[in-house]
């Protein structure tokens, strides 16, 4: 078994009770999509985790080597997204941070969910976390926001998987949040009719109306989209599609 230390870039005591919650949090998660931490001690004011070491790549190098992905294997990568998603809001945890950047690729082709420093364990939250082209509208507009944040990531993950970039940019910030708030957004005119209404579903400004938090059977009906058909959940779950 090999393992790995690592050193939390967010250091601030004043932030006491947020980290002690993202350095506990991963003690209670026992899933194969997410990182497991073995143990956690602080020194002065500095943190260490001791964590699984893992041999792999960022989403967003292999979005680098690639450009982009195929229908096949966005389908893959959401599909344990979604999984991870689930078994974390079963378990009352918002991520709140759900980048490129923080999902590695294992050598056998499996997710690793690793960054776990955005994440809360209540019903709402007001404060504002993670990189400006990631924010959910509701984040942007300090309307307060809970686990349809995360269904708002998958979005926009699935779309810089499918196109090499993601939906939102602009010049500055105003008019990048702008553009998020409209979910103002081009789709590709040769992108699957499929793809783009699971996109746009997902992509919605309005929280309650979020696949995958429209309805008390927000999950089912999401692993149910058209875009998802063929899939085996729980073969991806036991990792047994090579």
């Amino acid at each position: 078994m090999k393992i790995t230390l690592k050193i939390p870039v967010d250091l601030d005591l004043r932030k006491e009770k947020h980290r002690n919650l993202k350095d506990y949090i991963l003690f209670e998660l026992n899933h194969p999509f997410i990182i497991r931490q073995y143990s956690f001690f602080i020194i002065d004011e500095f943190s260490f985790q001791l964590v699984e070491f893992i041999e792999g790549m960022t989403l967003t190098t292999l979005l680098q080597d690639c450009g982009k992905l195929s229908l096949k294997q966005t389908q893959f990568y959401a599909a344990q997204i979604i999984l991870v998603l689930e078994y974390l809001h079963q378990k009352k945890i918002c991520l709140r941070n759900l980048e490129p950047d923080n999902i590695l690729i294992e050598k056998n082709g499996y997710i690793i969910l690793f960054d776990f420093k955005y994440a809360v364990k209540k019903e709402r939250s007001f404060s504002v976390c993670g990189h400006p082209q990631y924010l959910a509208p509701e984040t942007i507009l300090g309307q307060g926001h809970s686990y349809a944040v995360d269904w708002w990531g998958l979005g926009l993950l699935i779309y810089e998987m499918l196109t090499g970039y993601p939906p939102f940019d602009g010049s500055h910030n105003f008019e990048l949040f702008t553009r998020i708030c409209e979910s103002n957004f081009t789709l590709p005119t040769d992108m699957d009719d499929t793809c783009k209404d699971l996109i746009c579903s997902l992509l919605r400004p309005a929280p309650h109306l979020r696949l995958g938090n429209r309805s008390p059977q927000g999950i089912t009906e999401l692993k149910n989209h058209k875009f998802f058909e063929g899939v085996d959940w729980n073969q991806i779950e036991n990792k047994e599609i090579k």
